[in-house]
């Protein structure tokens, strides 16, 4: 009985076929055949068409269906409830409505749903009828494995970072509905992902086996592909290792590790620095066998293949150390005078920072503690204070003191003192002043005037006239004689006024006398 009557419906259908001719009468199926694994679901994707109105009447869909031939005639699905084979309650779907869309689910499918499946709408016209003739073919595989494929195909699986791929999982059959696959990368499902389709812009974190499965309950997968793709460094990084910590003198390696494909070509250290950075080494690894101070600074490496480069964050050496080149120095801005404020200043570079600053002044019996702190302040300092001092500069590591610095106080000048310093440098000039007076006078009483010089002379020449005229006289008399008898002659002093004329006239009137030497009695 079912099976004529499903006869009679596609008999009818093809009289009908004229009005598809016509574009208003239609049902679309999918142009291929469909294939689902056993005790999966399926969905049959279909639409339908019919006029707005047909013999005088505005059309509306009253009922739909969904029967089968398989290998029994069935119902799979009918809006009015009735007629509908048993073994498809409960495993059937509408998903469509009264309108256009005509699609179904059939879910836990068996090998008996395997056949050709057809749709039929009935409008309130009674000649308002169509069935779809061409209807859908539906297998369901049992026991056959899915296989993924890689569109486009390259050799070895091996694509470009950033190249677009396409897995796609089937049989050699036929292609599986959308809505029933699950995809795994490594084992692991990937959510989200139910189409029979997996489909991406290729990146780095793309490469791995991937294989699919026909359901999510399903134990038969594909055979894993296996997808590589070559990309530039990434997750570059540098790391430290330091197993007796980062202390002067110990062993301390940096390592750079990056992920690429093909494998990192070369390694490159830098340390940053403030005028740029400076290059270390070749090499993945850094080493310091007997690192120092001087090593201390931010470190990264780059990592470099023939796609690419990458650079590392930067790591921070800080050598531990104890305290190095501690020094004191003394800030004085008004002098170091007797009243006056003074500061003395420890500094020292050390790692980790200098926890204690002592102060010391030399003392012949021994350095006396002075403070412990990094200043040393003398609000208004003494002669007392006087002396050489030096620090110390501790951490948890070391001491080291710095040189010595000497502070000689010298005695403020009062106002009094002003006073007295300024009359006796005043009472010295004063003296000063008065000996060079007395000198003066002295050294001018004891020289003979440029007047009395020459009368001197004049009177010399004269005395020596006298003396020649004598001597003559002695020649003219006769030798031996005993008596002799002198003369004596008065010079008269020349008046200021005279002139050299009147000395030349007087030189003319001078009276010589002669000295006759008495004869000799017998």
């Amino acid at each position: 009985m079912f099976l004529k009557e499903i006869f009679c419906i596609l008999v009818t259908s093809l009289y009908n076929v004229p009005a598809v001719q016509g574009g208003d009468w239609g049902v679309h199926y999918p142009p291929q055949e469909m294939c689902a694994l056993r005790g999966s679901s399926v969905v049959i994707p279909c639409t339908y068409d019919y006029p707005e109105s047909f013999k005088g009447t505005v059309l509306t869909v009253v009922t739909v269906k969904w029967f089968g031939i398989t290998d029994r005639d069935r119902y799979v699905y009918d809006s009015t409830g009735i007629n509908v084979s048993p073994e498809y309650e409960n495993r059937t779907e509408y998903l469509g409505n009264k309108v256009k869309n005509c699609t179904l689910q059939i879910r836990d499918l068996q090998s008996t749903d395997a056949g050709r499946y057809y749709f039929r709408f009935e409008t309130n016209q009674p000649d308002g009828k169509w069935t779809g003739a061409s209807g859908v073919s539906l297998s369901v595989i049992v026991h056959e494995e899915p296989k993924v494929t890689l569109d486009p195909p390259v050799p070895d699986h091996t694509v470009k970072e950033g190249s677009f791929v396409s897995l796609t999982c089937g049989f050699d059959r036929c292609t599986l509905s959308e809505s029933s696959f699950v995809w795994y990368r490594e084992g692991q499902p990937i959510s989200n992902e139910k189409s029979n389709k997996l489909q991406f812009n290729v990146s780095y974190e793309h490469s791995g086996k991937y294989c699919c499965a026909a359901a999510e309950k399903s134990r038969i997968k594909s055979e894993e592909i296996n997808l590589i793709v070559k990309y530039s460094p990434k997750n570059t990084s540098a790391s430290v290792r330091a197993p007796g910590g980062i202390a002067e003198g110990s062993s301390v390696t940096l390592t750079c590790t990056s992920n690429a494909n093909p494998p990192v070509s070369s390694y490159t250290w830098f340390r940053r620095d403030g005028n740029g950075d400076e290059e270390k080494a070749h090499q993945q690894h850094l080493n310091f066998s007997s690192i120092t101070s001087s090593n201390s600074g931010d470190y990264y490496c780059e990592a470099k293949n023939s796609l690419g480069a990458q650079n590392s964050s930067s790591v921070h050496l800080s050598v531990t150390d104890s305290p190095k080149n501690t020094s004191a120095s003394v800030r004085a801005p008004g002098g170091i005078v007797e009243g006056s404020s003074v500061t003395l200043t420890c500094t020292s570079n050390a790692n980790p920072p200098v926890s204690s600053y002592t102060w010391f002044r030399r003392d012949g019996n021994g350095d006396e503690e002075k403070a412990r702190q990094q200043h040393l302040n003398f609000s208004s300092i003494t002669s007392s204070n006087s002396g050489d001092y030096y620090c110390e500069a501790q951490n948890s590591l070391g001491a080291q003191n710095s040189s010595s610095v000497h502070l000689s106080v010298t005695g403020r000048i009062t106002n009094e003192g002003m006073k007295t310093i300024l009359a006796i440098v005043a009472a010295s000039i004063a003296f000063g002043i008065l000996m060079l007076g007395i000198i003066v006078f002295i050294k001018r009483r004891n020289k003979p005037s440029i007047e009395e010089s020459f009368n001197n002379a004049e009177s010399q020449d004269r005395t020596d006239n006298i003396s020649n005229i004598v001597g003559d006289s002695n020649l003219q008399g006769p030798a031996g004689e005993d008596d002799i008898q002198y003369a004596a002659i008065h010079f008269q002093p020349k008046s200021p006024e005279r002139n050299k004329h009147q000395e030349e006239e007087e030189d003319a009137s001078v009276i010589y006398s002669t000295v006759a030497k008495p004869a000799n009695k017998t």
